[in-house]
């Protein structure tokens, strides 16, 4: 998901399982893409659409979080929504580690049932050509400095 607000000049790119939603909605603006896409095809759709002044001029960030605590948050998220897509990942009762070897095996039906990158690491979703595309990357674990910065 990417917000922009033009108001306050940013765009966040979310990965998931950072507290994004909960940001995006704290924040306010408009969600300018609503899929959890690398900053790559966010910058792309801007071109586009004719909105890569917006790229250029406005401050981008995202949130990381540790991938193991992500890989948790991601398990409990799919056992509490048995319509999505991937909750075939934790059905049967199956335990975490069940799940992350699952999770390993299947990444890619993820990819193509949900459109998610889960499998891509947050690196990749925010960089390009092995360059960072965002100007600043906060971690999930000091999630107020994000609020206190804008």
């Amino acid at each position: 998901m990417a917000l922009l607000d033009k108001l306050r000049e940013f765009i966040f790119i979310h990965c998931i399982k950072t507290g994004g939603t909960w940001l995006t909605y704290s924040l306010g603006g408009s969600i300018y893409h609503s899929q959890h896409s690398p900053a790559s095809i966010v910058k792309a759709l801007m071109i586009e659409t004719n909105k890569e002044a917006y790229w250029n001029k406005y401050y981008k960030f995202s949130i990381v979080r540790d991938p193991y605590q992500v890989m948790i948050s991601l398990y409990y998220y799919l056992k509490s929504h048995p319509n999505h897509s991937s909750y075939y990942l934790v059905k049967d009762e199956v335990d975490f580690s069940a799940f992350i070897e699952r999770y390993q095996t299947q990444a890619h039906r993820i990819v193509e049932a949900t459109g998610y990158y889960f499998y891509d690491t947050q690196w990749s979703k925010l960089s390009e050509n092995n360059q960072l595309l965002v100007n600043q990357v906060f971690h999930f674990e000091k999630m107020g400095e994000v609020k206190q910065m804008l």
